[in-house]
């Protein structure tokens, strides 16, 4: 039993409330009412989700650089669709160029440099006479004569077309016009031939035919054992310096080896002849042979003190090399040892 509680005295005419029961309360005064505002929301935002002020910041960059990217990678994967024609284009037109850039050299420049380098190349005619052969046999890689040392260079006289000084004249100009070193010029002599029919050819003269237009005077122990295979020419030295040789081939190295050592006080006069040297000049008529050894060979030298000489000696028993240098014979010799 609940106890009763006195109900106050109300003073007559003063408003004091409206009576309440004693154990009512108002459902107000137990929860009070709360005011929400953006500041409470994101207090519960922070507190529901686990985040942060820095989070939310980093997870929006993080949305900017994706749409960066987006939009870049967009850009990319443009294909440069009028680039590749002009590319194309480009290159297939120079490719025609070049190939017409060729077609007019193989057509206009070749002829020309084959018609201004005939100077040095095989079976050129030097004479001033025109030659009878049929045109552009001046160009021809193969030689009437078989060199017996592989030259780079060779030069052809026709001697029923010339006199021996012009001819021997313009061997001198060549030798004194330098060559480059290690090459070889090959000296080649012709001459007309008439068959039974009554046509002519050029034919390679013997080295008999060779001493007999150059006037050379030559032992008969020599002339009966000489070949009819020589080889005159030109050695390329250091210095551009052109050393004349003459090369011979014998059929016996006895009667060769006796007929050189009667031959050596003309060898220097036949060197002046052939070549336009002036080795006799500078030797005087007391320059003699002496031995030496070159390459291990026994050889025969000119004793004079400076210049251009005569050394000779066999490469084999058969093939005598005459040289204006020892240093020629010893680039010489071992050609025609192999």
């Amino acid at each position: 039993m609940e106890p009763t509680i006195p109900t106050p005295k109300r003073e007559p005419g003063v408003y004091q409330g409206t009576p309440q029961a004693p154990l009512e309360k108002s459902e107000e005064a137990q929860s009070p009412r709360i005011i929400r505002t953006m500041k409470i929301d994101v207090a519960e935002a922070i507190k529901k989700q686990n985040e942060t002020f820095v989070s939310i910041a980093l997870a929006e960059e993080k949305k900017q650089l994706q749409k960066r990217g987006e939009a870049l990678a967009a850009q990319a994967n443009i294909p440069p669709l009028a680039q590749k024609p002009r590319g194309r284009m480009v290159i297939i037109t120079i490719f025609l160029l070049v190939i017409v850039a060729l077609g007019l050299a193989y057509a206009f420049v070749l002829p020309r440099i084959k018609t201004t380098n005939t100077g040095d190349i095989p079976s050129v005619n030097t004479g001033s006479t025109p030659s009878t052969e049929p045109e552009g046999a001046g160009t021809a890689t193969v030689s009437l004569a078989p060199a017996l040392i592989p030259p780079q260079f060779e030069k052809r006289f026709a001697l029923e077309k010339e006199t021996p000084d012009h001819v021997f004249a313009m061997i001198a100009v060549e030798r004194t016009g330098g060559m480059l070193e290690g090459t070889v010029k090959n000296f080649y002599f012709t001459e007309e031939v008439s068959s039974q029919d009554g046509t002519a050819s050029a034919e390679i003269v013997p080295a008999k035919r060779l001493l007999s237009f150059a006037n050379a005077y030559a032992p008969d122990i020599l002339i009966r054992s000489l070949e009819a295979p020589f080889m005159a020419g030109l050695l390329g030295e250091s210095g551009s310096l052109a050393t004349p040789f003459l090369i011979l081939k014998v059929s016996s190295y006895d009667t060769g080896f006796a007929g050189m050592l009667v031959w050596e006080t003309s060898l220097p006069r036949l060197f002046d002849t052939l070549f336009g040297t002036k080795i006799q000049a500078r030797g005087g008529s007391e320059s003699k042979f002496r031995d030496v050894t070159v390459l291990g060979k026994d050889a025969r030298a000119l004793g004079v003190t400076s210049g251009a000489t005569v050394i000779y000696t066999f490469a084999d028993p058969s093939t005598i090399v005459i040289a204006g240098s020892r240093s020629a014979l010893e680039i010489l010799v071992p050609h025609l040892a192999k």
